[in-house]
């Protein structure tokens, strides 16, 4: 298709045929191809021929609104989509918990010492004689980017049947009172560079921060590859909080 050339328009405002053209009308046929509406200069003709009158400035403003809503309607949809994901999704979760329960059950324990009523328990029982109260098994049964939930065995001196507990433990959680002696508190994880994280990362994040508090810094890096393999980009490895790092 051949556009509108400065020959063929001088050409159509002094055509005998039309008479004259109003420039404003010309611009107004210039600004749309410039919006990549592309007039031939028979479609020009016919539209010149057939419309006794050009669409007047309030048309034309309601027309340009509409395709700046239009745009961003589609911006909008296009950032929405391409937003971050809140919360794990089902696989994530699933793969998270069954990856901690088959390869750091003593770290689970270590949350359960340090950040629970478990661990306030443990150490007015044990202040007195040591082992009275002990953790003989420790399982996460859920996750999200807010808390985890752990179902701790526990085995008390002079009872036949171990007790079970259930306890949920804040990923931004501080050391308890009783184990401070133990453990150490560390700061909470950073915004990262201003931008939404995904789920994963954010969770291992949050892993990693309490996994330096019961000193165990060597699953740090084992948790941002389990991030990677799960969609993650890898952002626990970042300068500003270096704890975080392997």
């Amino acid at each position: 298709m051949r556009s509108i050339s400065l020959i063929n328009i001088a050409a159509l405002l002094l055509s005998p045929t039309l008479g004259f053209v109003p420039f404003s009308a010309l611009f107004w046929r210039i600004q749309n191809n410039n919006n990549n509406i592309i007039l031939t200069k028979q479609e020009f003709l016919a539209s010149s021929v057939t419309s006794t009158s050009m669409p007047s400035t309030s048309a034309l403003l309601a027309s340009q609104k509409s395709t700046a809503s239009v745009d961003s309607s589609s911006s909008s949809s296009n950032s929405s989509s391409s937003s971050k994901s809140k919360e794990l999704n089902e696989k994530q979760t699933e793969f998270v918990l069954g990856y901690l329960n088959k390869h750091h059950s003593d770290l689970l324990a270590e949350f359960a010492k340090a950040f629970s009523s478990v661990g306030t328990e443990m150490a007015k029982q044990n202040a007195w004689s040591g082992g009275s109260y002990i953790i003989d098994k420790c399982e996460i049964t859920s996750i999200s980017t807010q808390l985890l939930e752990l179902q701790v065995t526990i085995q008390i001196r002079g009872n036949d049947k171990p007790k079970m507990e259930i306890v949920t433990v804040d990923l931004d959680a501080d050391v308890i009172p009783e184990r401070q002696r133990r453990y150490r508190s560390r700061p909470l994880v950073p915004s990262y560079k201003g931008v939404e994280l995904a789920a994963i990362d954010l969770v291992v994040r949050k892993l990693c921060r309490l996994c330096w508090m019961v000193q165990s810094p060597s699953v740090t890096g084992k948790l941002i590859q389990l991030a990677i393999q799960l969609g993650g980009d890898g952002v626990g490895k970042v300068p500003e909080n270096m704890y975080l790092n392997q």
